[in-house]
């Protein structure tokens, strides 16, 4: 759901309550009873239109909880990462006892040239 829409479903939401409303005052108004306002199919309409606008905004309150939540951990991450850079680093010192533990490289053996003189 895009979060732009939450405007023109909250315009929906109205509206439907808006004519919800007067459908009931004009079914109270000619004297219908309560059971049979409930099952008159435009005042069922409405209230389906009413609910679908409803679960569409929260729709898109969660996708907004969301979107801040995820501008929230960027900004952290955003922080720590300034942070680990503001502060000064200790360079280690180099171990040159490190060195000799390195694998020495084998000499190469060379082919037999007495094959190639021939």
């Amino acid at each position: 759901m895009n979060l732009k829409a939450k405007i023109y479903e909250q315009l929906h939401k109205d509206a439907a309550a808006a004519k919800i409303s007067a459908r009931i005052g004009l079914l109270k108004e000619k004297g219908v009873e309560a059971a049979v306002i409930e099952k008159d199919p435009v005042v069922k309409k409405l209230k389906a239109s009413m609910r679908q606008a409803k679960r569409r905004l929260t729709q898109v309150a969660a996708m907004e909880k969301l979107g801040a939540q995820k501008r929230e951990e960027k900004e952290k991450k955003a922080a720590a990462k300034r942070e680990a850079q503001s502060r000064p680093t200790a360079k280690a010192p180099k171990a040159t006892a490190a060195k000799g533990t390195k694998k020495e490289a084998k000499p190469k053996t060379k082919k037999a040239e007495s094959g190639a003189a021939d």
